[in-house]
């Protein structure tokens, strides 16, 4: 069970796309793909758009009760680098008990730090809440998902 029910189909291999990464709250939809079962996408996301000529095989699809099921969802945070910045980010996630399952911090010649963080998310509130604790954080200019991994 990955969260999902397929509108009218039982049993049906479930992924998530990688191009846009769904997590629950985001509104969705299917595609059936060729023998790879049903591709979970945002409902906005630019690949549904590109497939839509095929409408017969969008599905509709929708989250079920998912508060063990956890899925994987990129940020990135800019901001002017400073010491302990990185450490002030990850006491957000410790405070929200929110798994980091990967992080990338890099700093430019004009000591901005763009930091790309992978983060374990179970909705889409507790993203929203996580990014806007970020952006309260001193010195971070900005903090928003990344779609694509």
């Amino acid at each position: 069970d990955q969260g999902i029910r397929v509108q009218g189909i039982n049993d049906m291999m479930i992924r998530f796309s990688r191009c846009c990464n769904p997590v629950p709250g985001d509104e969705i939809i299917g595609y059936i793909t060729r023998g790879r079962g049903v591709s979970i996408h945002k409902a906005d996301c630019s690949n549904v758009k590109f497939i839509s000529a095929e409408k017969e095989r969008l599905v509709k699809v929708e989250w079920i009760k998912t508060e063990e099921l956890f899925y994987p969802v990129k940020v990135k945070i800019i901001a002017d680098d400073r010491p302990n910045l990185v450490s002030d980010i990850m006491l957000i996630f410790s405070s929200l008990k929110i798994t980091v399952t990967a992080i990338n911090a890099t700093t430019d010649k004009n000591n901005i730090a763009n930091i790309d963080v992978t983060l374990s998310i179970n909705n889409l509130g507790q993203l929203q809440e996580v990014i806007k604790k970020i952006k309260k954080i001193d010195s971070v200019l900005t903090a928003k998902r990344i779609e694509t991994f």
